[in-house]
């Protein structure tokens, strides 16, 4: 099996090696921008994954803390390594020496945990290197640039699909790189999901098996309001997620010509806030960076827990995202939304 090369715009550079065909799958389907066959004279990488044993490991220790964030902190392969464990056996080691390294189990089910790791390990070289992996959306247009940021659910994707269609390009929609001041795409993909579908009424004609999707999400909803009528409120959640119907898209096959735009140094940045009733206007620098800084805490807070343990490693970057946010978008001025003033926000934009 053929080892791949996954190179960050020449910021990090990945090897998948040895990967079962299913997990190999589910991560060059993230990261297809990036994949390459990788050659003999690639030489050292910044991240190596690959399975592996885990012999040399201490037992999982039989504590609270541990049970409760399913990960521990061990020395391994002599450099400090995070240990994330299922049914109290480890599941993947994260290993932070000169190489990190990410060594996993060969179960169908360790992808998508597997490539939150990943997505936790590339964070902190780019860290490393003075880069962020930035949370939000961006679109160009006429050589300007207009930076999306909010929390999940915060109608991002929806203010891009819209500025898509009216002739702007992609830049991103969930994750970007972001540095010297300019941001690069790290996804050609867009996850539709039924909400977008059923705003814009011109969707669903153009995405594969669009109207089907909407069927499903309004099934889904009538289901969430039943179950939040009938279940306990602490299962409700689990539920919501096994039942997501979404889909992941190459832009082109949503709006075609569509292009992926690079490089770019943001013009604009719009805050988008849940609900409404938001004071609409200018921000102060300092505090759409405040916020800013909350929303991609809230973005990554699934591995939040392991962040703030791995800052305390010799090797941890610390908290630097502030510092690199201050250190790129300090001079770019900032606008916030609130959900009942995207009209206003649309109307604005289709002016510049």
């Amino acid at each position: 099996m053929t080892d791949l090369l996954v190179d960050i715009h020449g910021l990090v550079t990945v090897r998948l090696a040895g990967l079962p065909a299913g997990i190999r799958r589910h991560l060059t389907a993230q990261l297809n921008l990036f994949c390459r066959p990788a050659l003999r004279d690639d030489g050292c990488v910044d991240i190596d994954v690959r399975p592996g044993s885990f012999a040399g490991l201490p037992p999982v220790p039989r504590d609270a803390l541990t049970d409760r964030l399913g990960f521990f902190v061990t020395p391994f392969g002599g450099a400090p390594a995070v240990v994330l464990i299922r049914r109290r056996r480890p599941d993947l080691v994260v290993s932070f020496g000169e190489t990190v390294r990410i060594l996993t189990t060969e179960r169908s089910g360790v992808a998508r945990r597997l490539y939150g790791m990943l997505l936790f390990a590339i964070r902190k070289v780019l860290a490393d290197r003075g880069a962020l992996l930035l949370h939000g959306a961006a679109a160009v247009r006429d050589g300007r640039t207009l930076l999306l940021a909010g929390p999940r659910g915060g109608k991002k994707t929806l203010v891009l699909l819209s500025l898509l269609k009216e002739g702007w390009h992609y830049l991103s929609d969930d994750k970007m790189v972001l540095h010297q001041g300019r941001l690069y795409p790290f996804q050609r993909q867009i996850t539709i999901r039924g909400h977008h579908l059923a705003a814009l009424p011109w969707l669903p004609a153009t995405v594969d098996q669009g109207a089907r999707l909407l069927r499903r999400w309004r099934r889904r909803e009538r289901f969430r309001c039943i179950c939040g009528r009938w279940l306990p409120q602490w299962l409700v959640p689990a539920l919501v997620r096994a039942t997501d119907c979404a889909a992941h898209l190459d832009v082109a096959r949503i709006v075609p010509g569509c292009q992926v735009a690079s490089g770019c140094r943001p013009d604009i940045g719009v805050l988008l806030t849940p609900g409404s009733g938001v004071d609409n206007g200018l921000l102060p620098a300092e505090r759409a960076l405040d916020l800013l800084h909350t929303m991609q805490r809230l973005a990554f807070m699934d591995t939040w827990p392991m962040e703030a343990m791995v800052s305390l490693l010799p090797t941890g970057p610390g908290g630097v995202s502030r510092r690199i946010l201050d250190a790129n978008l300090s001079q770019v001025p900032w606008r916030r939304f609130g959900n009942d003033a995207l009209p206003n926000l649309l109307g604005s934009l289709r002016r510049c």
